[in-house]
């Protein structure tokens, strides 16, 4: 497993990542633990320079639909089955009947708002916005909009269910600096709501190959308004490699993240 701890988010652009770290856990890593005398259990810390910012300034409503000549094929993995269940011994019994409550349970309320999200064939700002199999689909709301994720994009809606924007993960980043998260977005997308500084977190992995390098594509937003606030962009070399940074080749999978008052938390 992989740790990773983001510095506070700041229109100061290089103290977005001042606090960059790697964890590797010793319990998944014993030989890493062990090969630098660390006991078996405990984490080893990696540390990396900080990654300037790019910016995105414009209204994503008006945004070009566009397909980009440059889009890269995605690449997905095969859906693998998983692994046997532990939380029964081999030979177990099943309960004969299932536990009855002690007593009634209030019904489910009905949901405030509900409607559809993107499909798969949609067209967004920058192309189609479904990008392969599975989707991956997920959110998360603030208290004026609701952004919602899938392979590979992004789509903004107010809390009547109104589509505000949608775009590919590359054409968010399409005016930054060329980096693979401007040719190569891989979805796995998360979108985080930071409600303590009232922003959303926009992030997806990128690679060409499935031998790297892997990138970490985080954008965080201005301000409370995802549509027309702006956005900081910053491109994130995972597998950096050389002394204290974590090994060339190791890919950052099916990245999750989670915000507090100090720092943006990613695990992967």
């Amino acid at each position: 497993m992989i740790v990773s701890a983001f510095g506070r988010f700041s229109p100061a652009s290089l103290r977005f990542f001042s606090a960059l770290l790697l964890l590797f856990s010793g319990c998944l890593y014993p030989a890493l633990a062990a090969g630098a005398g660390v006991p078996p259990g405990f984490a080893i810390t990696y540390g990396q320079p900080a990654v300037p910012a790019a910016q995105f300034d414009g209204d994503l409503r008006h945004m070009p639909l566009a397909q980009s000549p440059a889009a890269a094929p995605r690449i997905y993995r095969p859906l693998l089955r998983g692994p046997v269940s532990s939380k029964l011994p081999s030979g177990a019994l099943s309960p004969s009947a299932p536990l009855q409550p002690s007593g009634p349970l209030a019904p489910m309320p009905n949901p405030l708002v509900t409607f559809a999200g993107m499909s798969f064939n949609d067209v967004c700002a920058g192309g189609q916005c479904g990008g392969g199999w599975p989707p991956d689909p997920n959110g998360d709301v603030g208290p004026n909009h609701y952004i919602e994720a899938v392979n590979t994009a992004y789509a903004i809606y107010d809390k009547n269910g109104a589509r505000l924007a949608a775009f590919t993960e590359d054409q968010l980043w399409s005016g930054a600096p060329a980096s693979l998260c401007t040719s190569a977005p891989q979805g796995d997308p998360v979108v985080v709501y930071d409600w303590l500084a009232d922003r959303f977190v926009l992030t997806h992995f990128a690679f060409a190959s499935l031998s790297g390098p892997f990138f970490q594509c985080i954008a965080a937003s201005k301000t409370g308004d995802p549509v027309a606030g702006g956005w900081w962009l910053y491109a994130v070399r995972m597998d950096a490699g050389g002394p204290g940074m974590p090994p060339v080749g190791d890919i950052n999978d099916y990245g999750k993240f989670g915000s507090w008052h100090d720092c943006l938390y990613m695990a992967a």
